[in-house]
């Protein structure tokens, strides 16, 4: 007989029950011997042990109305609004990626923050500035841009376990519930839809839908999308005309009422219907090794596979910025959004602005805080706390360089709201 499986044990906050063993106690089988973790239900723990207030519902709520006005705004015109959705690829760490939010917040104007960035040997003096005024500076960007952030917490434990697991299982769903509720509270969240069952657990908390590249022809995930509610992207990362065709494919499949058998958010097995997504577009790479002509020729045959009648909106996923590809990738984007027949499509950017914002010791206080935060009781506090001890890298390891990728995202932001103002 085999041991235990190396499963994680996860935290239902206050609702726990520490006495209670892992397995049934009716069943009489030692579930946790085998693999198996029961959950609760995602009805359950939506409404009932991790609930959110109206307040946050209703900001959300506004959230998603600014982002369906943005898939149906008239891209035909000299000048609309764009959608950029920043934000690190993966989450590693719960503290800067509300780093991250805080700084999406102050550019969306929505707050207004005053920093303390303590300088020390890893922290130059001039760094500790460069960050502070990011932080500080008054650039309101709400007229031009739509700002969002890339919530992505399923990539997986590259550890030395015998189990390869996804962070979101790793640490539990209720953990990464209590993370998407704070983040929530200050900007627009884009979540990963690789997985089929866990967006069930926190679809009340986010306002974009994104599918990986590798599952661009599953027959699953194309159902899965035309029944959200909200808007979902196809990641194109192999840029050839066949991946391109796929998901201009995709889009055009969900667009369509779906009739198939799914776990519902009660728990159980039934056959659902639904009526189809049109708020749909597809995410372009913007590779390193891409050379110039050969990006705007995957646009053209993106334009091309569209000519049934669909309407192509196409979001240019910039990715990593660097001191080497910084001039180039830049010079792209404003080709794109200064030539009217690539930015006639062009809904907006994904920018990977990185995992590390501010260092730990770095004070933000908000400068007249919203009558929401001083209303909004604190949920889930045991859990919060939990989230300051989870990170895939220590403070001690963070280098002056790994600041670079976020001062870059920052001033493309800067550069593609100047441009389409």
């Amino acid at each position: 007989m085999t041991g235990p499986h190396n499963i994680p044990h996860w935290d239902y906050g206050t609702c726990a029950n520490g006495n209670r063993a892992p397995s049934s106690s009716s069943s009489g089988l030692m579930l946790r011997e085998h693999g198996i973790v029961a959950v609760a239900q995602p009805e359950v723990v939506q409404n009932y042990l991790f609930p959110i207030s109206d307040m946050l519902a209703d900001k959300i709520l506004t959230y998603r109305e600014s982002v369906n006005k943005l898939m149906d705004a008239d891209t035909t015109a000299e000048k609309h609004k764009l959608l950029i959705i920043a934000g690190p690829t993966t989450i590693t760490s719960p503290i800067q990626s509300k780093f991250c939010a805080q700084w999406i917040s102050k550019l969306c104007g929505k707050r207004i923050y005053n920093a303390v960035v303590p300088s020390s040997d890893k922290i130059p003096t001039k760094l500790a500035d460069t960050l502070q005024d990011i932080y500080s500076e008054e650039l309101d960007c709400s007229g031009s841009v739509m700002l969002a952030m890339r919530a992505n917490f399923t990539d997986y434990d590259q550890g030395a376990g015998p189990v390869r697991q996804s962070k979101e299982v790793m640490y539990g769903l209720p953990l990464y519930r209590t993370l998407m509720h704070e983040l929530a509270k200050f900007c627009p969240l884009t979540v990963s839809l690789s997985n089929t069952i866990s967006p069930q657990y926190f679809s009340d908390l986010c306002c974009l839908g994104l599918v990986d590249s590798s599952l661009l022809e599953s027959q699953l995930h194309r159902e899965l999308v035309s029944g959200v509610s909200y808007p979902c992207g196809f990641q194109i990362t192999e840029c050839d005309n066949y991946k391109v065709g796929k998901g201009v494919e995709a889009m055009y499949a969900s667009s369509f009422p779906h009739s198939f058998l799914t776990i519902t958010k009660n728990g159980s097995v039934a056959q659902v219907e639904t009526t189809g997504n049109q708020d749909t577009f597809i995410v372009l790479q913007m590779a390193d090794d891409i050379a110039d002509s050969n990006f705007f020729k995957l646009l053209a045959a993106a334009g091309e596979d569209c000519a049934n009648g669909s309407r192509l909106r196409v979001v240019v996923d910039v990715g990593e910025l660097h001191l080497a590809n910084y001039e180039r990738k830049t010079a792209l984007v404003l080709q794109l959004i200064q030539t009217q027949r690539y930015y006639s499509g062009l809904l907006g950017f994904i920018v990977d602005s990185g995992n590390v914002y501010l260092p730990e010791e770095a004070q933000l206080e908000e400068i007249n805080p919203m009558v929401y935060d001083r209303q909004e009781f604190v949920q889930f506090s045991n859990l919060g706390q939990k989230l300051i001890n989870k990170s895939d890298k220590s403070a001690g390891e963070t280098q002056k360089e790994d600041y670079v990728q976020f001062i870059l995202a920052h001033s493309l932001i800067r550069t593609i709201v100047g441009v389409n103002s």
